[in-house]
Formats: structure tokens, C-alpha cells, sequence
């Protein structure tokens, strides 16, 4: 996945969020989220986990029927943060990650398909 080309992904979804668009979620941060989460095919250390995480977010927020901005925009910053460092794992990258799980677990589950 080129570098160049995902992180012009999340300056788009920064600044669509920045400005918080009267667009449907769906088709503001979905298609790049879904796109970075792509990248556990490649060599990107905690990139896949922030944007399965943003996924995970925004799937929470849709199927409860609430969506909460500060969230999304902490995952693309985060987003940013982990391209800007190249993708490294380092300390610095597992506080972040810990910090979105932390966001994803305050939103509710989504209900089991099974169940």
C-alpha cells in the first residue's frame, strides 16, 4: 500500500471530519477506514489496528444509532501519527492503540449475528 496514497486518504477524512460535513458517515470516513484496514496485508504495524479500531468505532456508532465526532477524529489523528512515524511499533504506538480500545470500549457491542 503506498504510503503517499493512504495518508492522502486521512488528510481527507481529517478534514471532511474537521469540518463535520452534513454528509452521510458512510461516504465521509467509512471508504478510508475501510481502505486502511486493508492494510493488514502489508507492512504496516499498528496502521491496521487503528483503522480496524476506526471501523469498529464507526459501526458501533451507526448500529446504536449515535455518532460522536471526538472519536473519529482521535482515530484519524492517530491515523496520522502512526504514517508519520512510518508505520513503526514503538511504545509511543502501543499507549495510542491502547488509548482507541479504550474509545471502542466505551461504545456498546454490536449484537451477534447468531444470536
Amino acid at each position: 500500500m503506498p504510503q503517499a496514497s493512504t495518508a492522502r486518504g486521512v488528510e481527507r477524512a481529517q478534514s471532511a471530519a474537521s469540518v463535520r460535513l452534513r454528509t452521510p458517515i458512510s461516504r465521509l470516513v467509512m471508504p478510508s477506514a475501510r481502505r486502511f484496514a486493508t492494510s493488514r496485508f502489508f507492512e504496516t504495524g499498528p496502521l491496521y489496528d487503528a483503522a480496524y479500531s476506526l471501523c469498529d468505532v464507526s459501526d458501533r456508532m451507526q448500529a446504536a444509532g449515535v455518532w460522536h465526532w471526538p472519536s473519529v477524529e482521535v482515530h484519524l489523528d492517530a491515523l496520522a501519527l502512526i504514517l508519520s512515524g512510518d508505520c513503526g511499533r514503538t511504545a509511543a504506538t502501543d499507549n495510542l492503540l491502547s488509548g482507541l480500545r479504550a474509545i471502542r470500549d466505551r461504545i456498546p457491542r454490536l449484537p451477534d449475528a447468531a444470536g
